[in-house]
């Protein structure tokens, strides 16, 4: 069977949109995927809480049941991600949430960036740690992502990504429904 050469033109068009359909579809299905996977790891993990993780600048290591009665979020981010550092500041400016303890994990950072970082961000609820390994084990899919923990040390939330201005509500969400 040949194709009439009137319309060739009109056939490529109907296989362009019918591919960029396909990868459309696939793309969103597998950022479903890695976010669903994500979650998983995080609820199945047995040694999150207990992993120790190197606090920077510092001879000090810290695990999540260090701060137990606490409310935690440990948030995965780089100095050379935009959306870390905006999703860091939202963090740090939480209104009703003082108790909240903000372990920032550097992944794959260059350690004088993370410390220029601390300096900028001096706050006693945020902890810098290089969560390099932690972040690997846990195969997180992106940055910047975070978990949220309760009181009692218990994962209640995992995102990955950043949008302005759901920071906020999402911790309060999470937290205050516990």
């Amino acid at each position: 069977m040949r194709l009439d050469p009137k319309y060739f033109n009109v056939f490529m068009l109907g296989i362009a949109i019918i591919s960029a359909l396909a990868i459309f579809y696939a793309t969103i299905s597998y950022q479903g995927d890695q976010l669903s996977s994500f979650k998983s790891y995080v609820s199945e993990s047995d040694s999150l809480v207990t992993s120790y993780m190197r606090v920077i600048a510092s001879d000090d290591s810290i695990r999540i049941s260090d701060f137990a009665g606490r409310p935690i979020a440990l948030q995965f981010w780089s100095s050379w991600s935009q959306k870390s550092l905006h999703m860091q500041y939202e963090m740090k400016n939480r209104d009703g949430l003082d108790s909240l303890l903000i372990i920032a994990a550097s992944v794959k950072d260059v350690l004088t960036d993370v410390e220029k970082h601390m300096e900028e961000h001096n706050d006693s609820n945020i902890v810098f740690v290089d969560g390099t390994k932690i972040y690997n084990e846990l195969k997180a899919p992106g940055i910047p992502s975070y978990i949220l923990f309760n009181a009692s040390g218990e994962p209640v939330n995992a995102n990955v990504g950043y949008k302005e201005g759901s920071i906020q509500d999402s911790l309060k969400y999470y937290l205050n429904n516990e």
